[in-house]
């Protein structure tokens, strides 16, 4: 999850995902809860190493002038989409309750729920961060359904530590004032029960997103994601 919020790769290369690195990654949910669900984690690695192939992809067409066709690529973006599309958080939710048995299962289902939809609004920025065909009302509708899971989460419940990272994705993605309210008061929760220096930063990273969108900047077509990477910084919001 830390690699979505970093500089875009240009030189090394991100972890390949393959069946190999999905067992692992089931071991270890077993072991130790990841926070977001094992399924979800693995496409974040499909998702960015789909994007470190496109920079690839066209490096090569500036060079030899070969690439892979365009219908190619939204054939796999399509996948992608619909893979998020299919993952199930209730049997999500109902499978992890022996591995986790102190949470309450609804805030399982919850947790899992805000993570499917903002993974979609992760997915939908980064492999088409400049299509304005994409209606926003679809992507915002996302973001609605992020924040009110990650509300039904009480700030006492061992899952509540785990919301971060949807939450600043959703947030990046809240117009209206009603909204970022309780996006900031969901923020402030997090503040008082953890004291963490991610909580902070984030929230002032999405401030400026805020404002640059306030004030028309390239944020008010949903390009945050390009304001992250000309920022230059390295945020591991998790």
């Amino acid at each position: 999850m830390g690699t979505t919020l970093a500089t875009p790769y240009k030189i090394t290369r991100p972890m390949i995902p393959t069946p190999d690195i999905f067992n692992y990654l089931q071991r270890s949910e077993k072991i130790s809860f990841l926070g977001c669900p094992v399924d979800l984690v693995y496409l974040i690695l499909v998702i960015n190493w789909q994007c470190w192939y496109m920079v690839q992809d066209r490096r090569s067409t500036a060079e030899d002038h070969t690439t892979t066709s365009e219908q190619a690529t939204l054939d796999i973006h399509a996948s992608i989409i619909t893979q998020i599309e299919c993952f199930e958080p209730i049997a999500w939710g109902i499978k992890t309750s022996v591995s986790v048995p102190e949470s309450d299962i609804a805030q399982r289902i919850s947790l899992a729920s805000a993570y499917k939809s903002a993974i979609m609004i992760y997915a939908i920025r980064v492999l088409h961060p400049h299509n304005r065909l994409l209606p926003s009302v679809l992507v915002q509708s996302f973001a609605i359904q992020t924040i009110t899971n990650l509300c039904a989460i009480p700030a006492q419940d061992p899952f509540f530590k785990c919301i971060l990272w949807p939450l600043f994705i959703a947030g990046a993605e809240t117009h209206v004032f009603e909204q970022r309210e309780i996006v900031y008061g969901l923020f402030q929760r997090f503040w008082y029960t953890l004291r963490s220096a991610n909580v902070s930063n984030a929230a002032q990273v999405l401030g400026h997103i805020w404002r640059r969108h306030d004030n028309g900047g390239n944020d008010a077509d949903g390009n945050w994601t390009d304001y992250l990477a000309g920022e230059g910084t390295e945020w591991l919001f998790v």
